[in-house]
């Protein structure tokens, strides 16, 4: 998953935004710190508001300079939207796990999901999070 970002250059130094998330910007001196940075406050600001469970825009502004979101926050974002109006008891009781189980699986910070029950999410939501 990536977000793209614009970058402007300003008195020397790189301002960053994302035009989907508003709420994230940084800086940098150089282009390449600047993008570094917009990679650390990317991954920061979606770990935090998924791990608390407040609802991400998916990436729909493209421009040159794409951002990767790190495997873990992305696979809680994509679980949570494809769960849709599901209750995690109910994906929980499909996928034959405790609902507290299941709520590890969406928050990026204790998501470690195994192969085995990423063929099952990927089964019960009709969605590839991989390919195997």
């Amino acid at each position: 998953m990536k977000y793209y970002c614009t970058l402007k250059k300003e008195d020397g130094v790189y301002y960053v935004a994302f035009p989907d998330l508003p709420h994230v910007f940084t800086f940098g001196y150089t282009k390449k710190e600047a993008l570094e940075m917009a990679r650390e406050a990317l991954n920061g600001v979606l770990e935090s508001e998924t791990s608390r469970g407040i609802k991400i825009a998916l990436p729909n502004f493209i421009s040159e300079y794409a951002v990767e979101v790190e495997p873990n926050i992305a696979f809680a974002i994509m679980l949570r939207k494809n769960r849709g109006n599901k209750t995690q008891i109910e994906v929980a009781d499909k996928l034959n796990i405790s609902y507290q189980q299941y709520q590890n699986l969406e928050n990026p910070k204790k998501t470690n999901p195994t192969l085995k029950t990423i063929a099952k999410l990927q089964k019960i939501f009709n969605y590839k999070f991989i390919n195997f």
